[in-house]
C-alpha cells in the first residue's frame, strides 16, 4: 500500500510519494496507482478538467481510499479536512472502482445534461463520507448517479452524510443496485421536482435513506418518483419536511414492483407521521380518527388504508409491522388482537376482505420462525363461506356517521421469548377508509 499524492504545485515526478513530486491531474494521480493505495489530496486542489472520467484500480477487497487534508511536511496529511474539488467542465464526470472517498467535493459546470456517474462498473463497492455533490449546470436533464445501471452488473454504494446541489428542477439523485445514505442534507440552489429517481435504467435496486434534512428545498417537490422500470424497496425514515410542505412522498405510476416506505417524516416536532405507497394502494398515518384513549407511536393516531382498484384476494395491500415482546406464558396458546373500524359502511369485512398476518418463534430451542394469519382459506373463498370477523365495543374518535367496528384476532402458541409481529392486510378494492389501531396486544 502506497501514499499517491495530489496538488497543484508539484513535479509530477512517478511515484508521487511527496508533495515535491506529487502528480498535479487526478487522471495522472489514479494512473499511478494500484490496488489498496491511498491518494492524498491537497485541501487546495481544483481540477476543472474537460471531462472527467475515472477508474480507480481498487477492488472490493483491496479499495483505494481518497482523502482531503492539509498537507505535512515532506509527505502526508496532518489532517483530512474538506476542500479538495473535482470538476468537470464539459458532460463526462465518472468515478468507477472501489474506492472510499472522504471530505471531496464534486461537480460539473457545464450547461448541457450532465450526469455525474458513480460505480457504474460492475462489482463496484463505494464509500462516500462527508462529501458534497453539486449540480450548478442549468440542464434540466442534469443528474447525480450510484450504481450499476447496465443488465448483469452489481454494484454497492454508501454515502454518510453527504450534501447535495441542483442547478435546475429537473435534476435529481438516481440511485441503481444496492444504495445506502445516511444523514442527507441540502445546499440551497434550484428547487427539484423530484429529489429521488430510482432504477431509471432499467435495473431493480434496494434504496435506504435514513436522516433526510430536506428543509432548505422548495415546498411542492415528490420525495421520491416511479418510474417505469423495476425498483423494488425504496425506504425512508428520519425526514425533516420543509415548512408548510404541500408536495408528495411518492409521484409516477405505480406497478407491482413499486414500495416505498416513508417513516418518521415531518416539519414539526412528531414522530409518527408515515406514508407507505404500494401497487395496491396507500398506507398513512391518520390523527383524525383514533381508538379512544390510544396512545400508540407517541399520538392519537390510526393506520388508514386506502386502496385503488388493483387488489383482490389473495393479494392485498399490507400495512406496516406492529411489534410486541412475548416472554411469558411460552407454550401455552395466546390470542393475538388488532382493533378496527371503517368509515363509509356499517357492513363488518369478512376474513376475505381484511386479516392479520402474524410471525412469532413457534418451535421451541431453534430461533425458527413461524407464520398464521386469520385469512380464510383458499376452499372457504371457492365456497363463498369467508367468515365475518368479529364485532369491538371498542370507542373510536373521528369516525362518520355510518361506520363499523370489528376486531382481528389469531390464536397461537409461542414456544420461545421474543418479539412477535403482525401487520394488517386488505384485499377491498377502492374500499371504504379502514382505519387500524397500530398495536397488536396478546393476552
Amino acid at each position: 500500500m502506497a501514499d499517491i499524492h495530489l496538488n497543484t504545485t508539484g513535479s509530477n515526478t512517478a511515484p508521487y510519494d511527496t508533495w515535491a513530486k506529487a502528480a498535479t491531474t487526478l487522471a495522472t494521480a489514479v494512473a499511478g496507482m494500484a490496488a489498496g493505495d491511498n491518494l492524498l489530496v491537497d485541501k487546495a486542489f481544483t481540477t476543472s478538467a474537460a471531462g472527467l472520467t475515472i477508474t480507480f484500480p481498487g477492488t472490493p477487497a483491496n479499495p483505494n481510499r481518497v482523502y482531503s487534508g492539509t498537507p505535512a511536511a515532506g509527505s502526508g496529511l496532518s489532517d483530512v479536512s474538506a476542500g479538495a474539488k473535482f470538476v468537470s467542465s464539459t458532460t463526462a464526470l465518472s468515478f468507477n472502482g472501489s474506492v472510499h472517498g472522504f471530505r471531496l467535493e464534486f461537480g460539473g459546470t457545464s450547461i448541457s445534461g450532465t450526469t455525474a456517474n458513480f460505480a457504474t462498473g460492475n462489482g463496484n463497492v463505494q464509500v462516500w463520507e462527508d462529501c458534497y455533490f453539486n449540480r450548478p449546470g442549468t440542464s434540466a436533464s442534469g443528474a447525480i448517479q450510484f450504481g450499476a445501471t447496465a443488465s448483469n452488473t452489481q454494484s454497492q454504494v454508501q454515502l454518510v452524510r453527504p450534501s447535495f446541489r441542483f442547478g435546475a428542477a429537473g435534476q435529481n439523485i438516481r440511485p441503481h443496485g444496492l444504495v445506502e445514505m445516511f444523514d442527507v442534507s441540502f445546499v440551497s440552489g434550484t428547487n427539484p421536482t423530484v429529489v429521488f429517481a430510482p432504477a431509471t435504467g432499467g435495473r431493480g435496486n434496494t434504496f435506504r435513506v435514513m436522516g433526510l434534512d430536506l428543509q432548505n428545498l422548495g415546498t411542492t417537490f415528490a420525495i421520491c418518483s416511479v418510474g417505469t422500470d423495476q425498483q423494488g424497496l425504496c425506504q425512508f425514515s428520519d425526514i425533516r419536511l420543509p415548512a408548510s410542505w404541500t408536495g408528495t412522498f411518492s409521484s409516477g405510476t405505480l406497478r407491482p414492483n413499486h414500495v416505498h416506505e416513508f417513516y418518521a417524516a415531518d416539519s414539526a416536532d412528531t414522530q409518527h407521521r408515515f406514508w407507505i405507497t404500494r401497487y395496491e394502494g396507500n398506507v398513512f398515518d391518520d390523527a383524525a380518527v383514533y381508538l379512544t384513549g390510544s396512545t400508540t407511536d407517541g399520538g392519537t393516531i390510526s393506520d388508514s388504508f386506502s386502496t385503488g382498484a388493483n387488489v383482490a384476494f389473495p393479494g392485498s395491500l399490507k400495512g406496516r409491522w406492529y411489534l410486541t415482546d412475548v416472554s411469558t406464558g411460552l407454550g401455552s396458546s395466546k390470542t393475538a388482537t388488532i382493533e378496527c373500524s371503517m368509515d363509509g359502511t356499517s357492513t363488518i369485512p369478512t376474513d376475505a376482505q381484511v386479516w392479520m398476518e402474524l410471525e412469532f418463534f413457534g418451535t421451541s430451542g431453534v430461533p425458527l420462525g413461524s407464520y398464521a394469519t386469520d385469512r380464510c382459506t383458499p376452499f372457504e373463498f371457492l365456497t363463498n363461506a369467508a367468515t365475518t370477523h368479529s364485532s369491538s365495543s371498542e370507542s373510536w374518535t373521528g369516525l362518520g356517521g355510518t361506520n363499523c367496528k370489528f376486531k382481528l384476532q389469531r390464536t397461537f402458541t409461542p414456544q420461545e421469548a421474543g418479539y412477535i409481529r403482525a401487520r394488517v392486510c386488505i384485499a377491498m378494492a377502492s374500499n371504504a377508509m379502514l382505519h387500524v389501531n397500530p398495536a397488536v396486544t396478546v393476552t
